[in-house]
Formats: C-alpha cells, sequence, structure tokens
C-alpha cells in the first residue's frame, strides 16, 4: 500500500484501487482483506488513477508520468510522459482516447490519443483546478478560489452561481439530471450548485 495515499477510485467490478507515493499501485478486489501492490521503483507520487472500462485504466503523476493498464489492473505499464515534467492535480478521460488533465497554476492538457501528444488548453479562470468531472455530457472542474469551471469549445471557462464560495474547492460530483452539481471544500462544506442557464 502507499504509505501516503493521494487518489482513489473504484474499479467497474467494484474492486478499490489506491495510489500514492514512491510510484505505488494498490488495488483490492475483495474490499480491502487483500491487496495486490505494483510497484514501479520510481521516487515519484502517482496522484490521480481512473479506470475506462473492465480491462483499461490510467494513472498519472509527476514529472509527467503516465501508467496505464489494460488487463483490468494485473499489470500496470510506463506511456509515453506528459510534456514539461507536468504534475496533474487531477485528470479526467471521457473514453480510451480523449482526456483532460489539471496542473499547477491552472494549466490543462488534452489529448485525443490515449495520452501519446498533449496540447495546452485556455483557462481564462487562471485557477487551479483540483478535480475534474463529467455533468451532462461535459467536462467541469472545481478549484482554488470557489471556482467552477466548464469547458467551452477549447476553452475552460467560469461558471456563475448565486452566492460563491471563495475557499478551496477539493470535490466536485454531478448530480444527473438535476442541472446541478455538488462541490466540496474546507470545514465540511458541501453545497448543491445549479448550473443552469438562468440561476
Amino acid at each position: 500500500m502507499p504509505r501516503t495515499p493521494l487518489a482513489v477510485t473504484c474499479d467497474k467490478q467494484g474492486g478499490w484501487w489506491v495510489v500514492g507515493v514512491n510510484a505505488v499501485i494498490a488495488g483490492s478486489a475483495d474490499q480491502g482483506k487483500t491487496w495486490k501492490t505494483t510497484e514501479l521503483g520510481e521516487d515519484t507520487q502517482i496522484t490521480t488513477i481512473q479506470f475506462l472500462d473492465e480491462k483499461n485504466g490510467i494513472a498519472l503523476g509527476e514529472f509527467g508520468l503516465t501508467v496505464m493498464t489494460d488487463d483490468g489492473g494485473a499489470t500496470w505499464k510506463k506511456g509515453p510522459k506528459m510534456p514539461g515534467e507536468f504534475y496533474p492535480y487531477a485528470a479526467l478521460f471521457a473514453n480510451g482516447k480523449e482526456g483532460w488533465v489539471s496542473g499547477l497554476a491552472g494549466q490543462i492538457l488534452h489529448t485525443t490519443d490515449g495520452g501519446k501528444f498533449w496540447v495546452k488548453q485556455a483557462n481564462t479562470t487562471q485557477a487551479t483546478l483540483n478535480r475534474l468531472f463529467m455533468h451532462e455530457g461535459q467536462p467541469f472542474g472545481v478549484g482554488a478560489g470557489g471556482v467552477i469551471a466548464r469547458l467551452e469549445g477549447d476553452s475552460w471557462r467560469a461558471v456563475p452561481y448565486t452566492d460563491p464560495v471563495p475557499v478551496f474547492l477539493g470535490g466536485g460530483a454531478s448530480l444527473p439530471g438535476q442541472s446541478a452539481i455538488v462541490i466540496g471544500g474546507p470545514g465540511g462544506l458541501l453545497r448543491a450548485v445549479s448550473t443552469h442557464a438562468k440561476q
């Protein structure tokens, strides 16, 4: 197990996955009773992990590290590095080809070929986005200064909302069918926010 876990997820079969320091990926298929650990042998933090389907998953880490599985996590292999020793805060893959990753100082990278090549996208909020997620078929993010951002074309733009909270937002999730998302932050902040055009 990573001594310092940095991200967790579940796979499509309900397995648990934890990533963290020292490039460790740990998975449990029995709700934490036993764990299978993959150690990549690097002094690198893995900061994001996502399973796209039953077989394919991707984990990203500091210094542009990309690690992928195509056998449900039985094995993990390094892929091409993200440019500029990128440090990912959050990642979101819509499918095996298209994905986004957010990093320091509001940087956003986009791939359309499964992570072989990445292109910078504009982030007009200039805020670091700490969580990326899909809402009503569109990529969203939440981050520093209470920012909620949405991808519009090739640019990330602020989503205005009533009574904005100017704090670090570390969590966000879609409320399907409700034109709303849930945001989370410090001190137990948990709030539903409308994403409808008319507030």
